[in-house]
């Protein structure tokens, strides 16, 4: 197992944010975490990457502790691809990718042909190599997420964790990464991704893992999770799950919404 979080609760002030949560993912797995939003994906991910502690609990990637590994050490293990990558500097493409050969480099190294072979490589996987003398602050949203994606696989890490990586790209990017992702898989990483696409989501991944108020409601192949029943206890919506005659990967159409107290509209 390379990712491995086990009992994590984690609050926010008052404000429990995750009880007992438990995921873990294998090397040639892509593991999704889905559900509605305010579930606690987003922090449950940033939990796993060492950016939160939480207060109960234990993660581990790759048998490295996260919450007392040194950062070089915790790079060099897992990468993390937020929603929105911040990029203020005036940095070119090529230069912001290569960024992520620091957790491989002594303190005062310079980067070296070695170090530029696998960002060249990194910005062709992601097949975004036409942009590398771009500066970063001229891309796109969808542009700075494949950006951030080639820099975390030049840390060569054993574990990925995306953050909504389709949210700001076109279809076509989209397929992109959902390919590219099941290479990465077939290359023996360890992804977890959260995604709010169900479809995309069936596509992807291997296993999801539904999140609904901080907890796990379902984990399991997405024939399992992907259920009218707990995609109406999660979302509050009625909807029809089935089969996709192309894909053969599950497909939900929501129907209508369901009335809930908090919200009534």
């Amino acid at each position: 197992m390379i990712v491995n979080a086990s009992n994590v609760g984690l609050r926010q002030g008052a404000t429990r944010i995750l009880h007992a949560v438990d995921v873990a993912a294998s090397a040639g797995e892509v593991v999704g975490i889905i559900g509605p939003n305010g579930a606690g994906k987003s922090t449950l991910l940033r939990a796993i990457a060492g950016v939160v502690i939480p207060d109960e609990g234990e993660i581990t990637i790759a048998g490295v502790d996260v919450a007392r590994a040194r950062p070089r050490l915790l790079a060099r293990q897992l990468a993390l691809v937020e929603q929105h990558p911040v990029m203020q500097f005036d940095f070119s493409v090529r230069d912001y990718v290569l960024l992520g050969r620091h957790a491989h480099l002594g303190r005062f190294q310079a980067e070296g042909a070695a170090d530029a072979a696998h960002a060249t490589a990194a910005l062709e996987k992601v097949g975004i190599s036409a942009f590398a003398s771009r500066n970063v602050t001229t891309l796109s949203g969808g542009e700075r997420q494949l950006v951030a994606i080639a820099r975390a696989l030049v840390q060569q890490p054993r574990a990925l964790l995306l953050d909504e990586p389709t949210s700001a790209l076109d279809l076509s990017h989209q397929l992109r990464v959902l390919e590219l992702v099941r290479d990465l898989a077939a290359e023996q990483l360890a992804v977890i991704v959260v995604v709010h696409d169900l479809d995309l989501a069936a596509r992807m991944c291997d296993r999801l893992v539904l999140l609904v108020d901080g907890r796990v409601s379902a984990d399991g192949p997405p024939e399992k999770v992907l259920d009218a029943d707990l995609l109406r206890d999660a979302y509050h919506v009625h909807s029809v799950v089935r089969p996709s005659p192309d894909t053969g990967a599950q497909t939900v159409t929501a129907l209508r919404h369901i009335p809930t107290p908090n919200n009534k509209s």
